[in-house]
């Protein structure tokens, strides 16, 4: 239900259950059920809720090699009632010393392109973890290079060996530790590469139940249903102290 439309249309079905959306809006907020209107949503929301780490507000960092997406993801963030707080100063200088001079140090990080894979997966999201400035962290970069490597080699170029990293480095160096972090600071780290579910890496990646997106815009809507999660739980705690 949810709509007239959609009302008419599910009545020769379940319709006992078709009603107006406030209705069920005002039920799901008392109850804490996250509602979508997409399957995609659903199975996004499910697939961030499943890495088990709520976070502790809304404060959110975005860490980025490109600065059109990082501003876009930081626009919609805002719409969605998040917020994308200034690093400090003490932050900034720590970050300093990790990124390309190239690179805005602010949120969201800018870092233009990072060739150190160690620095943009584990040194940097754990610096910002440790500061507790923010809450959770949005981490967009082009990652798993290797068909775009075989191109370099088979013509000749140059070698990149920073991003030669085989799955069980991945693993070991990679995503064990920042997300032993990620879950001891309850601090949620949302990943997106553009490469799909095909490339190895993103497939590592969902093998360790770590949310990774093809796109900036669904991250955000993620990391919004947790802090709506957080913020029922809050409220039933509250609740509960109180009777």
């Amino acid at each position: 239900g949810g709509t007239e439309a959609a009302t008419r249309s599910i009545m020769g079905h379940t319709g006992a259950i078709a009603g107006n959306d406030k209705i069920f809006e005002s039920v799901f907020q008392d109850t804490g059920i996250i509602s979508t209107i997409s399957i995609k949503d659903w199975m996004y929301y499910l697939r961030t809720f499943s890495s088990g780490i709520i976070p502790n507000g809304n404060k959110l960092a975005i860490i980025t090699d490109s600065g059109g997406c990082g501003a876009m993801m930081a626009k919609a963030a805002e719409k969605y009632g998040l917020q994308v707080p200034e690093f400090s100063e003490e932050l900034k200088s720590k970050l300093k010393k990790y990124v390309p001079e190239v690179a805005n140090i602010d949120n969201p990080l800018d870092l233009t392109f990072q060739f150190n894979q160690y620095n943009l997966y584990i040194k940097i999201p754990k610096l910002i973890i440790k500061s507790g400035e923010v809450d959770g962290i949005i981490l967009y970069a082009v990652f798993g290079f290797e068909e775009i490597l075989d191109i370099i080699k088979s013509s000749g170029g140059k070698s990149y060996e920073e991003f030669e990293i085989s799955n069980e480095m991945l693993n070991n160096i990679y995503l064990k530790p920042i997300q032993r972090l990620a879950k001891k600071q309850r601090v949620p780290i949302l990943y997106i590469g553009p490469q799909g579910y095909q490339n190895p890496w993103v497939r590592e990646f969902l093998k360790a139940n770590i949310p990774v997106f093809e796109l900036w815009d669904m991250p955000v809507k993620c990391f919004t249903a947790l802090t709506k999660y957080l913020d029922f739980k809050n409220s039933l705690q509250k609740k509960l102290k109180n009777e």
